[in-house]
């Protein structure tokens, strides 16, 4: 008995690290630790009436031991990743806290060894209410178009949310459109926006009603427009007559009519006048055509255009031949050459009546040396008749003494 409790404690010593020896390989063999990234965080025990500003709560990697008897395979529903929001202080809302994250193994064999991180920042608001203004948005309204007042079903709704975003509501704003057309609006269910003062949406709240009807009655708006009347003349005046000037008082006229209307008018034209035959001065008041979407002002007087005829001007050519006179005393003034080309203009009964030798340039020659000289001529034109052109515009000429006669000649 004795020799059994020599050196027990060395015995007991070596029988405890056999134990040890033989529970970490039956341990070794049993088990594997593995790590499960990516679990995400969910939120429990919401207090009432609060709302989450912190939408994601982010993901956790989980450290965990497998045994080796576990029949089915680790997946993240194997786990459960949750943070208190009870544990929130409300009376510090809407601040960020830190909250500590709980993880639990839903499966058998599953034992959760550690994870990472341990908290996260988590917001909450109080959820409250107000009334907000509704107001209707257009945009721009198209050219040649405006709105009366728009009337809706609901002046205010109700907005509902976190009190920190309640506060940035301004108004809650119904979007519609108005069209070129012109058709009057007529929605019965526009959803409504809950904007800020700078007219941006503000996430996280809820308007009651959602929507509302919307009735906004569109008129075309009418412009002006001063353009010139051009009288519209059909045929022509008497043989032998022509129309020498035509005039309109008032000379312009305004129209009025949406803008699409007037775009394109630059003048109004009139009915037409007839000059068949003519051979007076015509005055006539005028009918004015307007084009389409068009209108005169109520107060618009009647045009009156008055059409001048006057016999007929034309013009007509003549070759005369040029007269020297004034040569100074003994001498004699010679022209180079026999005819000019004289282009006169007037009426044709005036022309037809026209005798050449009564046309004849006269060359004045006084005072001039003996000598070659180019002169200027100057036409005698009866009443009526004005000068056009004279080619050539200078006719040269030779001034020459006189023969002496001889003695006894």
């Amino acid at each position: 008995m004795a020799w059994l409790l020599r050196n027990w404690h060395l015995k007991l010593a070596a029988v405890g690290l056999a134990m040890v020896l033989y529970t970490g390989f039956v341990y070794s063999g049993s088990f594997t630790d593995q790590l499960f990234p990516g679990l995400p965080v969910q939120a429990i025990n919401q207090p009432d009436g609060a709302f989450p500003l912190t939408q994601s709560l982010g993901t956790v990697d989980v450290q965990y031991r497998l045994s080796s008897t576990a029949e089915q395979r680790v997946t993240d529903e194997s786990f459960s990743v949750n943070v208190d929001l009870a544990a929130y202080d409300m009376d510090r809302a809407p601040q960020l806290q830190s909250l500590a994250i709980s993880v639990q193994s839903l499966q058998e064999g599953v034992e959760v060894l550690d994870f990472t991180p341990r908290t996260v920042p988590v917001a909450l608001d109080r959820l409250t209410q107000r009334q907000v203004r509704v107001e209707v948005e257009t945009g721009e309204v198209p050219e040649g178009l405006a709105i009366a007042a728009p009337r809706v079903s609901e002046t205010s709704v109700v907005a509902s949310g976190p009190q920190s975003q309640l506060g940035r509501v301004d108004r809650a704003i119904a979007r519609v459109q108005v069209f070129e057309s012109g058709i009057d609006v007529r929605q019965s269910q526009v959803d409504l926006v809950p904007v800020d003062v700078d007219g941006r949406e503000v996430e996280s709240v809820d308007l009651n009603p959602a929507s509302v009807a919307v009735e906004i009655d569109v008129r075309t708006v009418e412009t002006s427009k001063t353009v010139p009347i051009r009288p519209r003349l059909t045929g022509v005046p008497a043989e032998g007559s022509e129309v020498a000037s035509v005039t309109v008082e008032p000379a312009v006229v305004t129209i009025f009519g949406v803008p699409a209307a007037l775009e394109e008018v630059v003048e109004i034209s009139t009915q037409p006048i007839a000059l068949a035959g003519a051979s007076a001065t015509i005055t006539q008041e005028l009918e004015l055509v307007l084009p389409d979407g068009t209108r005169l002002a109520d107060d618009t007087g009647t045009p009156v255009a008055t059409i001048t005829i006057r016999p007929a001007v034309e013009s007509r050519t003549f070759l005369v031949g040029v007269v020297c006179q004034g040569a100074p005393q003994g001498t004699t003034c010679l022209p180079q050459l026999g005819q000019v080309s004289i282009t006169l203009r007037g009426t044709a009964a005036i022309l037809a009546g026209l005798d050449p030798a009564d046309l004849a340039p006269v060359l004045d020659a006084s005072g001039l040396d003996p000598g070659e000289h180019d002169l200027q001529a100057t036409v005698p034109l009866p009443n009526g008749v004005r000068l056009v052109d004279i080619t050539p515009a200078t006719v040269p000429v030779v001034i020459q003494p006189n023969a002496t006669p001889s003695p006894g000649g």
